[in-house]
């Protein structure tokens, strides 16, 4: 898992995803890696599992370039590992799926909405989301979208990458009646 702060972390919505499909994908027979940022979580966070591989890269820690610089250090530890498969969250990842492709690793990609509209981005971080969402909706393997809209969007946009929508926060029970294992998924 590449694009988020760690694991476990508390910082946002990846994170809270991150928190919870990990260990659910340890227990379907998966071996998980987080790739984080160094101090961004604690050895001793009780909702650690201990069969989840944590793994701290480093990166520039600035507005601006943290999540392109943590995203392009994870991307090269997993290119050396070579996983079966990759779940990057954010699009401003997308840049680095290339090389993901390259070394025939498959990628799932959750998108966070179309960042590049929104206002709180300059104009230069907007140009670079949008590059990312291009690299994305070229590269990826599946894209996981948060609502109908989004996906129906980014399914235009990436002439016909396949999507997935869903609520962004699924109750617990829903969650454990999906029953993702290993033997039934696919990309």
């Amino acid at each position: 898992m590449i694009g988020t702060r760690g694991y476990p972390s508390y910082y946002g919505g990846f994170e809270t995803a991150v928190r919870k499909i990990a260990p659910h994908l340890v227990d379907e027979g998966w071996d998980v890696t987080v790739y984080g940022r160094v101090g961004a979580t604690r050895d001793s966070d009780p909702e650690r599992d201990l069969r989840v591989r944590s793994v701290m890269t480093h990166g520039v820690e600035t507005k601006s370039v943290s999540t392109l610089s943590y995203g392009l250090t994870a991307t090269l530890h997993a290119l050396i590992h070579k996983p079966d498969v990759a779940l990057v969250m954010n699009v401003a990842n997308g840049y680095f799926l290339p090389l993901l492709r390259a070394r025939g690793v498959r990628t799932i990609v959750n998108v966070d909405g179309i960042e590049w509209d929104r206002a709180k981005w300059g104009r230069l971080a907007k140009a670079v989301f949008k590059g990312g969402a291009r690299a994305t909706a070229r590269f990826a393997d599946e894209l996981i979208c948060d609502s109908e809209a989004i996906s129906a969007r980014w399914w235009r946009s990436s002439s016909g990458t396949s999507t997935t929508a869903g609520p962004s926060r699924a109750p617990e029970h829903s969650v454990a009646a999906a029953r993702l294992s290993r033997s039934r998924t696919r990309l």
